[in-house]
């Protein structure tokens, strides 16, 4: 690269960057926690808006793997077939009711549990 610097009216050909030099940017590093490198100063200066967002954004992963263990959890579906089971015995709800819920909790069962054999193939995958 090129810089031409005008004095007068003569033409003078300056300073030629090494392309290296050019090319060169700083990239930040992500860590394997998922945050980026931030310089320590900017973390004090900015702690007031930083720490409240990083907290919201803590609380948000909790939340969601907490959602996602509740909804892929077997023994929960279980204790609802066992909960309807005990209903039904008791005279509690119908032939057609416990039937209508039974299916759907069994769906759901089948479905966590497809879920799960489909998650360790990709674990095994990914190995």
């Amino acid at each position: 690269m090129r810089r031409q610097l005008r004095t007068g009216a003569a033409v003078r050909e300056t300073f030629v960057a090494p392309k290296k030099h050019a090319q060169r940017r700083k990239r930040r590093r992500r860590r394997p926690g998922g945050d980026l490198h931030i310089p320590l100063l900017v973390k004090i200066l900015g702690a007031p808006v930083y720490l409240p967002m990083k907290l919201v954004m803590d609380i948000s992963r909790e939340l969601h793997q907490h959602a996602e263990r509740a909804v892929t959890d077997e023994g929960a579906v279980r204790e609802k077939l066992l909960e309807l089971q005990v209903l039904y015995e008791l005279d509690e709800i119908d032939e057609a009711e416990y039937e209508r819920r039974e299916a759907e909790l069994m769906a759901r069962l089948r479905e966590i549990r497809e879920a799960q054999r489909s998650a360790s193939d990709e674990e095994v995958d990914e190995e």
